[in-house]
C-alpha cells in the first residue's frame, strides 16, 4: 500500500501532540488544585486562630449569690468570699 508509512507517522505525530496537550492540562490543574488547597488551609487556620482569640477574651462574671448551704459552712471558703464581697 503506497503512503502507508506516511499515514502511520502522521497518526503517531497527532497522538504525540494530543498526549502533550493532556499532560499540560493535568500539570496545570494539579498546580491549581494544590494552590486552592493551600488557600483553604490558610482560611481554616486563620478562622481557628480567630475563634481561639475570641474565646480567650476575659468574660464578665456575675457575682455569686450566697445560699443557706454557705451559711452552714459546707463551703466555708466560698462563704468567706461571699461575706467579703457583701453578697
Amino acid at each position: 500500500m503506497p503512503g502507508l508509512a506516511d499515514r502511520i507517522i502522521t497518526r503517531f505525530e497527532r497522538q504525540s501532540e494530543h498526549r502533550m496537550e493532556l499532560e499540560k492540562y493535568v500539570t496545570r490543574t494539579n498546580a491549581l488544585r494544590a494552590n486552592l488547597g493551600l488557600a483553604a488551609g490558610l482560611i481554616v487556620s486563620l478562622a481557628g486562630l480567630g475563634a481561639g482569640k475570641a474565646d480567650a477574651r476575659p468574660q464578665k462574671r456575675q457575682p455569686k449569690q450566697c445560699t443557706r448551704q454557705h451559711e452552714r459552712g459546707i463551703l466555708g471558703k466560698h462563704l468567706r468570699m461571699c461575706q467579703a464581697s457583701g453578697g
